[in-house]
C-alpha cells in the first residue's frame, strides 16, 4: 500500500479554489487499490505541522505563484523530521520555473504541465521499486529532475482530456 498525500498550498488571496488538478490525480490513483490517497488544502484551515507527514510515502504538492514560502516550510519539516517521503511538485512554479526550483530542491521531482499520467507513473514506480532510479524516471513523460549538477527533462506528454474520469472530491479536507 502506497500512502499518498496530495497537498494544494492555496494562494496568496486566501480564496477557496477547488484544487482540480490534484483531484484528477487522486481519481487516477484511487483506481489502483494499492494507493491510499489523502487530499489537503491549506486554504481550508489545514496547518502544515498537523499533517502527520510521517504517514506518507509520496507527497504531491501543487505550488502556485506566491506559495513558495509555504513549500519551503513543508520541505523544512520533511528534512527536520528525517522523513523518507518522496516529494513530487506540480503547479505553476514547477511547470514554468523548474530550472530555478530544482537548484534549491534537487531531491524533488517536478511535473511539467498536466500531471495525471506522470504522477500515476511515479507512484507506480515507487510501489514496485521503493526508489526512483534516474534511468526509470527518463521513461516517464513531463518530468524535470536533478541528476547531480545536471538538469534532466523528459518529453512532455499530452493528457487526453476526454479520457479523464469524474474527479474524486474530498471536500471535508
Amino acid at each position: 500500500m502506497t500512502n499518498v498525500l496530495l497537498l494544494d498550498l492555496g494562494d496568496t488571496r486566501e480564496e477557496h479554489n477547488e484544487p482540480l488538478g490534484i483531484e484528477c490525480i487522486a481519481t487516477r490513483l484511487k483506481e489502483e487499490e494499492t494507493n491510499n490517497v489523502c487530499i489537503k488544502w491549506l486554504n481550508t484551515g489545514c496547518i502544515l505541522e498537523e499533517l502527520e507527514l510521517e504517514k506518507y510515502d509520496v507527497i504531491g504538492v501543487s505550488i502556485h505563484i506566491g506559495t513558495l514560502r509555504r513549500f519551503s516550510k513543508l520541505k523544512s519539516l520533511i528534512v527536520k523530521n528525517n522523513l523518507k517521503a518522496k516529494v513530487i511538485a506540480g503547479g505553476t512554479i514547477p511547470t514554468f520555473g523548474y530550472f530555478d526550483f530544482l537548484e534549491q530542491y534537487p531531491d524533488v521531482v517536478c511535473i511539467k504541465g498536466e500531471g495525471e499520467d506522470a504522477f500515476y507513473e511515479l507512484t507506480k514506480l515507487l510501489a514496485s521499486t521503493k526508489k526512483w532510479e534516474h534511468n526509470e524516471l527518463l521513461k516517464i513523460g513531463g518530468l524535470a529532475f536533478s541528476d547531480g549538477n545536471k538538469l534532466i527533462e523528459t518529453e512532455l506528454k499530452a493528457v487526453s482530456l476526454p479520457s479523464l474520469k469524474k474527479v474524486y472530491r474530498d471536500l471535508k479536507s
